[in-house]
């Protein structure tokens, strides 16, 4: 008797209507992250036989580094470049790239399918990641089917997941997602606290050791609490930015080792003859630039020319105040009327800031793989 009375309750409560919400539920999501996948894989797919092009050769197909494990230190003590004679001049400092070519070189030799697929795997994982924060930020399912589409399907993005040689971008932007993730489940207490200690603060120094920009993200953090939380929230304004505090710490830890403790990686004034109006002005035609093929992704490139910006008549700098002016305006009102919505304005902008002074900048001054983390709050 007892036997069938459990049998029973057991079968009821499998055909409970709680647990047909339950399985619909569990339906519904696995198809919305299948959505989601195939929105970052599809586009894509074609480069997975693709060769290695431009700096590949040298980062992967010519890297003595990736040969042994023997170098794994010096991957992490040196730049990115040091294998190559030439490496004085490149004074990028990237270990975990080429930590990512030296797992992959060893598992599977030079061959481009490989490499391939890491980009194509890492920029899924930066659509999924997108489209997990803009819903728990702003609490809207369609904003953030929205927003990832763009993001997905956005045009700007092919440098970025086609070309083996920009893996940087996609692990620091994974990273720097990851972090903001773990971030926001520390101040609304949601998970296990050390977990979420541990999982964002080494989510942020695994971007570090990705790429560059990743040193502006606390910046990022500091102004979300800021619009997050109103002044009367004194508390919770306090114990969020608390939080911060060790990211703030391995920023400037970054900082200090990349400029004293690590000989030959000090960053170099490539444009060393540019006068400060000429930087200034330029950082804000290159502004304008970023925001015109952000808008309009026509005619894209592998490589854009330079010129220094050194009137105020020039059509490039005057597109680019224009948008400095319209995202200012936009910037305070959104501050007045939906606060969380200016963290778009505030990514695009802080995240991008690194890449507008044309001085520090390598061949380059103007790509647009720059756009990659940046476009998150365009989009």
């Amino acid at each position: 008797m007892g036997e069938h009375a459990v049998t029973a309750s057991v079968g009821e409560t499998e055909k409970s209507p709680a647990a047909g919400l339950r399985r619909q539920l569990s339906r519904a999501e696995l198809l919305r992250y299948s959505l989601l996948a195939a929105a970052g894989v599809l586009p894509y797919l074609n480069t997975l036989w693709n060769g290695f092009v431009y700096d590949d050769q040298y980062q992967v197909v010519q890297n003595p580094f990736l040969r042994s494990f023997h170098f794994l230190g010096t991957i992490f003590t040196t730049s990115a470049w040091a294998f190559q004679v030439r490496h004085g001049t490149v004074t990028y400092y990237r270990p975990l790239m080429s930590f990512a070519y030296l797992l992959i070189y060893q598992a599977f030799g030079p061959i481009p399918y490989a490499f391939h697929l890491l980009n194509l795997l890492l920029h899924c994982a930066v659509v999924l990641l997108f489209y997990l924060i803009t819903r728990r930020v702003f609490g809207s399912e369609a904003l953030a089917w929205i927003s990832v589409a763009l993001f997905a399907l956005h045009p700007i993005h092919t440098e970025v997941v086609a070309w083996v040689a920009d893996v940087p971008d996609l692990q620091m932007t994974v990273s720097l997602l990851l972090t903001f993730w773990f971030y926001l489940n520390l101040i609304e207490g949601a998970g296990h606290r050390n977990w979420n200690y541990a999982a964002a603060y080494g989510s942020y120094a695994l971007a570090l050791l990705s790429k560059e920009p990743a040193v502006m993200f606390p910046g990022v953090l500091l102004l979300y609490v800021l619009l997050r939380f109103s002044p009367g929230e004194k508390r919770a304004l306090k114990k969020s930015l608390a939080y911060q505090l060790p990211v703030w710490l391995l920023a400037g830890f970054y900082a200090f080792a990349r400029f004293f403790l690590l000989p030959g990686i000090i960053p170099n004034a490539y444009r060393a003859n540019m006068t400060a109006r000429e930087i200034g002005m330029s950082a804000v035609s290159l502004f304008g630039a970023y925001m015109a093929k952000l808008v309009w992704p026509a005619n894209l490139a592998a490589f854009y020319p330079f010129q220094a910006t050194s009137s105020a008549a020039d059509p490039r700098f005057l597109a680019g105040a224009a948008w400095t002016c319209a995202l200012g305006i936009s910037l305070v009102w959104f501050w007045r009327v939906r606060r969380r919505a200016a963290l778009a304005i505030v990514w695009l902008v802080l995240l991008l800031l690194p890449v507008l002074d044309a001085k520090a900048m390598a061949s380059n001054v103007f790509a647009e793989r720059y756009l990659y983390l940046p476009s998150i709050g365009f989009c």
